[in-house]
């Protein structure tokens, strides 16, 4: 019987699941490994880059962005199934049929609340590698800020702050985003005022670019000027996306007057 299949038994019998959460995977055996390495090799592109993408979230991978295997790689997906599959148990790593459902599932950005809540570590958090800008740009009737660019475990998000006619809102472009479907409809958290936004996007390989908008300009800018920081989406699919902006309120500022 495998020390996972022991702690299992132990922790249901005892009723001290909770005490789960210190734990570490058993290393990978030479068969599991194998398969796991076989079963993400033959994966479509996209759904080998969700994988990694997905797994940066967790801070158990920070590895390159491409579809090559590692054995870092193989390691966090071993820890990310021990604490999602210990008690269902429904994939066993060394079997084709069990990796591959386990590796479908770490694929789809469905299974990023249970990375956020049910593992044994932490999450990612940004960090800011280039501030907000304090230039305003004007091309016609537009006007647009740098928003500043910031990073989680290789992920990239950079920002933009745009003015147009009546409108205004956040261009965002995000290389970690694993799936090519976007909400379409987002609420997005400017420090303690939270507004609705309207979405348009596109995904160009690994990055999602979209306009995060509202019609009422006013809206934005008033909620720019009270803003420390900006969490877009927040309790929805894409979240934690918590950017350390610091003080919007030149930003919002500048644009109000444009």
């Amino acid at each position: 019987m495998s020390i996972k299949l022991r702690i299992r038994d132990l922790a249901l019998a005892s009723g001290a699941f909770f005490a789960l959460s210190a734990c570490s995977a058993e290393p990978l055996t030479p068969e599991e490994e194998g398969t796991i390495k076989y079963v993400y090799m033959t994966l479509p592109d996209h759904q080998a880059l969700a994988i990694k993408q997905n797994l940066r979230l967790t801070g158990l991978y920070s590895g390159e962005l491409n579809a090559d295997y590692t054995t870092e790689l193989a390691e966090a997906i071993n820890q990310v199934h021990f604490d999602l599959d210990l008690v269902e148990d429904r994939f066993q790593l060394d079997t084709e049929a069990g990796a591959a459902g386990f590796l479908q599932e770490l694929a789809s950005s469905s299974i990023r609340p249970s990375l956020i809540n049910d593992l044994s570590v932490s999450p990612a958090e940004f960090a800011q590698i280039r501030p907000p800008g304090d230039t305003v740009e004007r091309d016609g009737r537009e006007c647009s800020i740098d928003g500043g660019s910031y990073s989680r475990n290789g992920e990239v998000v950079n920002l933009a702050f745009y003015k147009v006619n009546g409108q205004a809102g956040i261009e965002l472009y995000w290389d970690g985003w694993p799936s090519s479907v976007f909400p379409q409809l987002l609420p997005v958290k400017f420090g303690d005022k939270t507004l609705p936004m309207m979405v348009s996007y596109e995904r160009h390989g690994s990055a999602i670019n979209a306009d995060i908008f509202n019609v009422n300009g006013f809206w934005v800018t008033d909620a720019l000027k009270q803003a420390d920081g900006l969490e877009i989406g927040p309790e929805t699919k894409i979240a934690p996306l918590e950017l350390p902006t610091g003080s919007l309120y030149q930003i919002g500022l500048a644009l109000e007057g444009c």
